[in-house]
């Protein structure tokens, strides 16, 4: 009876379950939902608090998207003060001289090369002219109206780029109208023509054009006979 009962026994039939697993089942159960709970609660008061992360993270994010562009501004500020801009201006000729008889305007035009070996771009404020004669008499300024830049052939205005690595072939033009026209062709001897450019770095760059003109010369420009002066230096004629 004994072996019958022990086959009974082992024959798969489940047996009782252990005391205590269901209740420790349901503890686990509960637990889980109290923490989703108060979880849920933590979202909602951190949703509508003043000071949520939700704020912050957002504040965060709009300073970190500053940031990517402020490397530029810094980038620029940086080379302008321990890489400052180089600028060279290579002064070119011919000289040429005109005068418009209609108008009764004295034109004089001349090429410059600008060149910056730098690390910076450089910025040509702002351009300054007058022709005086030797003995002192004449002295004549032009005006900022009366000077023109142009750069492939088209006026370009103030003030000028010059940036790093790159060449620019400019054409300035200096105008003097009447009676400073005439007065700038009547008198015999050397007119000389100082000419400068301001640079946004503070450095200056000046440069001298020289010729002679006599009587004959002066009423050959004024019958609207152009001349090029080719050496323009001092004591080289036309």
């Amino acid at each position: 009876m004994a072996a019958e009962n022990e086959q009974i026994s082992n024959s798969g039939t489940p047996g009782p379950a252990p005391v205590g697993t269901s209740t420790n089942l349901s503890e686990r159960i509960g637990k889980l939902d109290a923490g989703l709970e108060r979880a849920n609660r933590d979202i909602e008061d951190l949703k509508k608090s003043d000071r949520s992360w939700f704020k912050k993270a957002g504040i965060l994010i709009g300073v970190l998207g500053g940031a990517i562009a402020i490397p530029k501004i810094v980038t620029d500020t940086v080379n302008a003060i321990y890489h400052p801009p180089k600028v060279t201006i290579e002064w070119s000729r011919p000289l040429d001289l005109r005068y418009d008889q209609h108008d009764r305007v004295f034109r004089l035009e001349f090429p410059v090369v600008a060149n910056n070996e730098g690390k910076s771009t450089d910025f040509i404020e702002t351009l300054s002219a007058n022709l005086n004669s030797d003995t002192g008499q004449i002295n004549i300024p032009v005006s900022d109206g009366d000077i023109e830049v142009r750069e492939n052939e088209k006026s370009i205005p103030q003030p000028i780029p010059i940036e790093p690595g790159k060449t620019k072939l400019l054409m300035i033009g200096l105008s003097l109208g009447p009676p400073l026209s005439e007065q700038a062709l009547s008198f015999e001897g050397r007119r000389t023509i100082n000419v400068t450019l301001k640079m946004r770095s503070k450095k200056e760059i000046t440069n001298h054009y020289c010729f002679d003109f006599d009587k004959e010369q002066g009423q050959e420009v004024m019958a609207a006979q152009e001349k090029h002066v080719r050496t323009p230096s001092c004591g080289e004629t036309l």
